[in-house]
């Protein structure tokens, strides 16, 4: 069993630190997100207010998320609470804009559950050091800055961590409880938990035999969801159409930190394995967890790269790790250097324009269309016409999804028209593209990566 380090004696001393360095933890990841973006949602955000705030019971939403979609549905639920908790649990005449910041804290607070879970466990588990090293590293991670708009993913990576921390310092039935909150916020999350599930599980079997099962009883509460998942799968849900190759994984996280900070700890890692015997079951079942995952892909590939958030926790935890051998002063300068890197980083990053922002898109759109402007939308934009009405219902009945037949007619319509381009689709196949290309002139009224709109002119005699 990792070995505890540094803790002051006495049973309440212990706790009141462990809740201190928590706090100090989360306290930073808040803040280093902080202040929120000032725009407003993209379609995931929209599909939860979409399946929640439309009038839904929390039975309702259960049902719903596991008729529709490829999640479990504890995010929803929280999501639900949370908005309700706002006066903003029924939108069924808009989105008014104090509604629109919301989710984005929700999904940051989520974040700092997680940031006060990485600095506990590396605290915990390996030195009041490793809690800046490890913090350092999670703030370098390049979906970070990011975090306002991942929805469950922080809150998966939160449980996650705090199950391995807790499977690693012997408590098992409380890293069930923390595994049995992920399973039901994110199916990646038993990936991520089963070495350190099974770990604690050899562990203790040493001792104590099949007793050691029972503190693993907390898992049985999955079983009334199973039929929703088994649903989801044969549903079509899981999207194999979008699956990345498993190799994908091991890019993800190549790519997620600045140029050679995976290879610089990778190699650290290996010494560490070496040198720092109380680091190696940290380094081995962090690393573990993607290897799960990968093999499992080779024979049923579950997951779209963008998921795999829910390990960051843990490997954080290993890079911090693989400075476990260095001496204290170099342990100490190594992660105030990270932590320091970390801050710097995350600011740096820190996203100034919106990926996609169909809020302001629906409300600038109502205002055209108000005026009697026509506004079509690419053939494949039916679910997104939901979406857009659903922010403002003065779209409803007044915008129309192109097909080829509408799209000669819109071509010579000789009054000005408003376009939504999906950039999802290439040139070839967006009619949106192939109407503005006949109509000649356009001009760009709002533009993200993702959705832009346009304005027609009339056509010139």
């Amino acid at each position: 069993m990792v070995r505890l380090q540094g803790l002051p004696r006495g049973h309440l001393q212990e706790v009141a630190l462990r809740a201190l360095v928590f706090l100090a933890g989360a306290a930073l990841g808040l803040l280093v997100l902080l202040p929120l973006p000032w725009w407003g949602w993209d379609s995931d955000n929209l599909i939860s207010a979409l399946w929640t705030l439309n009038g839904q019971s929390y039975a309702e939403v259960v049902r719903t998320v596991g008729t529709l979609d490829a999640h479990p549905p504890l995010y929803y639920l929280l999501y639900k609470a949370w908005m309700t908790a706002w006066g903003f649990g029924h939108l069924t005449a808009g989105v008014p804009d104090a509604a629109v910041p919301l989710p984005h804290l929700l999904a940051v607070l989520f974040f700092a559950l997680l940031s006060g879970g990485v600095a506990l466990a590396a605290h915990d588990l390996l030195g009041p050091w490793a809690a800046f090293g490890a913090l350092g590293l999670l703030f370098m991670f390049w979906d970070t800055p990011w975090a306002f708009s991942l929805r469950m993913y922080p809150l998966a990576a939160a449980l996650v961590t705090l199950g391995a921390w807790a499977y690693l310092r012997g408590r098992a039935f409380a890293g069930s409880l923390f595994g049995l909150l992920a399973l039901y916020t994110y199916y990646l999350s038993g990936y991520a938990l089963v070495p350190f599930a099974l770990y604690r599980l050899l562990q203790d079997g040493k001792e104590r035999g099949f007793r050691a099962l029972l503190p693993f009883a907390p898992y049985l509460l999955y079983l009334p969801w199973l039929p929703w998942l088994f649903h989801q799968v044969r549903a079509g849900h899981s999207y194999p159409h979008l699956r990345p190759p498993p190799e994908e994984l091991f890019l993800y996280f190549w790519q997620k930190w600045p140029p050679g900070v995976v290879a610089l700890f990778l190699l650290l890692g290996l010494v560490a394995a070496w040198r720092a015997p109380r680091a190696r079951p940290l380094l081995a079942l962090a690393v573990a967890g993607p290897y799960v995952w990968y093999f499992t892909s080779l024979l049923l590939n579950t997951v779209l790269a963008r998921y795999n958030f829910v390990f960051v926790g843990p490997l954080v935890l290993a890079g911090a790790a693989g400075l476990a051998w260095a001496p204290r002063p170099a342990r100490w300068g190594a992660s105030l250097l990270l932590f320091a890197a970390g801050l710097f980083w995350v600011h740096l990053s820190r996203p100034y324009w919106p990926y996609w922002d169909m809020v302001t898109q629906a409300r600038i759109a109502e205002r055209f269309v108000e005026r009697g402007v026509p506004f079509v939308l690419d053939r494949w934009g039916g679910g997104y016409a939901t979406m857009l009405t659903f922010v403002a219902p003065g779209l409803k009945d007044k915008q129309e999804v192109l097909t080829t037949g509408e799209l000669w007619r819109y071509c010579g319509d000789p009054r000005s028209l408003l376009a939504y381009r999906e950039w999802f689709l290439p040139a070839e196949e967006s009619l949106v593209h192939r109407l503005m290309l006949c109509r000649r002139r356009w001009h760009e009224v709002h533009g993200t990566n993702t959705f832009t709109l346009f304005l027609l002119p009339p056509l010139r005699r």
